[in-house]
């Protein structure tokens, strides 16, 4: 927050929250993929990082006993996709969340948990 603020947490509405990072705003996210084709061959691979992040103005790290504020902390999910291209159909397979990783994406509610690992295989045709 730039300027002056104040909470707009109702218990905490008189606090001074200037200075503080917006909630559910992570100071850095990074993707990195890499990638192979080979003729009707390719596949990739990618890493998707979100840094930590707050869940209210107050920038709470501990958990509340609701589980509606705290810190989220942060998270790497990979993610993969091999392609094979015959006439004019495409094999595909992907996995996203690939190691099944388990982490938090949201608060407003409780604690709210990202994807689980999701596969997906199948043929796309063009015509």
């Amino acid at each position: 927050f730039t300027g002056t603020r104040f909470s707009n947490i109702p218990a905490f509405a008189t606090v001074d929250v200037s200075g503080n990072r917006l909630p559910y705003a992570p100071e850095h996210m990074t993707v990195l993929g890499v990638g192979y084709s080979y003729s009707a061959f390719d596949a990739r691979l990618e890493a998707v990082r979100t840094g930590e992040q707050f869940t209210d103005d107050l920038n709470t790290v501990a958990p509340t006993l609701d589980g509606q504020r705290g810190r989220i902390d942060a998270a790497t999910v990979w993610n993969s996709a091999v392609n094979y291209t015959v006439g004019r159909s495409t094999l595909f397979f992907t996995v996203k969340n690939l190691f099944d990783v388990l982490y938090i994406v949201d608060r407003t509610r409780g604690i709210v948990p990202g994807a689980p690992r999701l596969v997906q295989a199948g043929v796309r045709v063009g015509f």
